[in-house]
């Protein structure tokens, strides 16, 4: 062999000494860099869909103040600013470490590290990162939606002095222990060696929300003024139906962060399975007021038009006045007389109010 082929063959084999290593270790630096990204985008994802649940509150306010008394409509705002102060506050000193995972013989109840959350925390031997302190935000809103579930049920009926405390102790230890039961390693994570399949909350946060406004109302009672003195129940209702009809539109909207961002991905599965939950979020919703909603026409007044529906009504509230006027012995156009004129009491016995009195 020559010299110039054999300097050609080393340099070859120089060169494939160096450019394959880096061949070789290109592959797992792409699929690194692709895992990091991938990340990236799910927490983008779930912060999108963490204001849409928290946009939720916006929706109950509009939708509980909408459906009760004017007089309470400031009580209202002032309580769901309340309620997400009160559980941000909760959550993040207690509530997240009791929803968490835990270790030794508490860990059945409660979660044992992650109380006062902050970064560069160590929580059971795993620091704290951006992702963790997204998930925990998330989890923030779905106990502030339970919470609020708590507050509907008891509007115009409790003090607020006494929701206040009651929303510190739901979302300090009530909703968390729930939560952990299911999703946190809990009792409920292994019954029968199956897990309970909660997947956005429909027992932990719907379900509690419901059983605690429950328990409060079987304490509180119905609302005053609800029944009448024979047991008869009366209506109250709601003084804005336009607020209402818009907390619906609100709460609607708010639904897709809740089902779809609990996916916690834009690609579970290689399948884009949050596409699949929106959907179904959507025509579950669309059900429910094709379902409910009668027609207008089934009104005997309302089919007649809005005027006439006016005349009708005033029609009805005159019928009892005209026939008070028939009692009395007055024609319908005929006016009562005045009454007569109010007395005082003095030495000298009734007279008119302004007359002089007799010694």
């Amino acid at each position: 062999m020559s010299f110039k082929k054999l300097g050609i063959a080393s340099s070859l084999t120089l060169l494939a000494a160096l450019v394959a290593p880096g061949i070789a270790a290109a592959e797992p630096v792409q699929l690194e860099a692709f895992t990091a990204k991938a990340l990236e985008l799910d927490m983008v994802w779930v912060a999108f869909a963490t204001v849409l649940v928290f946009f939720m509150q916006a929706g109950f306010m509009f939708l509980e103040i909408g459906f009760s008394r004017m007089k309470n409509a400031g009580a209202g705002v002032a309580k769901i600013l309340v309620n997400l102060g009160i559980v941000t506050l909760a959550w993040w000193a207690v509530g997240y470490g009791i929803a968490g995972f835990g270790e030794g013989s508490l860990a059945d109840f409660i979660g044992t590290d992650g109380f006062f959350f902050h970064f560069d925390q160590d929580i059971l031997g795993t620091a704290v990162t951006a992702d963790t302190a997204m998930l925990m935000l998330f989890g923030l809103a779905f106990c502030a939606v339970s919470l609020a579930i708590v507050w509907g049920t008891t509007l115009e009926r409790i003090k607020f002095s006494s929701y206040v405390i009651y929303a510190v102790v739901f979302g300090a230890i009530i909703y968390p222990m729930v939560a952990h039961s299911v999703w946190g390693g809990g009792l409920l994570s292994d019954v029968g060696g199956k897990p309970v399949m909660d997947f956005a909350g429909s027992s932990v946060v719907h379900l509690t929300g419901a059983t605690g406004g429950l328990a409060a109302l079987l304490l509180l009672g119905a609302r005053k003024g609800k029944y009448a003195a024979d047991g008869s129940p009366r209506a109250i209702p709601g003084h804005s139906m336009p607020l209402g009809g818009l907390g619906v539109m609100i709460l609607w909207i708010g639904w897709f962060g809740f089902n779809a961002g609990s996916t916690l991905s834009v690609d579970v599965g290689g399948v884009g399975f949050f596409a699949y939950v929106a959907l179904n979020t959507n025509l579950g919703a669309a059900a429910r007021p094709a379902r409910r909603v009668r027609p207008v026409a089934a009104d005997p007044v309302l089919a007649r038009g809005p005027g006439l529906a006016l005349l009708a009504r005033r029609d009805r509230r005159a019928a009892p006045r005209a026939g008070q006027r028939a009692r009395r012995g007055l024609s319908p156009g005929r006016r009562a007389p005045p009454d007569p004129e109010p007395t005082t009491r003095s030495r000298g016995g009734c007279l008119p109010r302004g007359s002089a009195c007799l010694s």
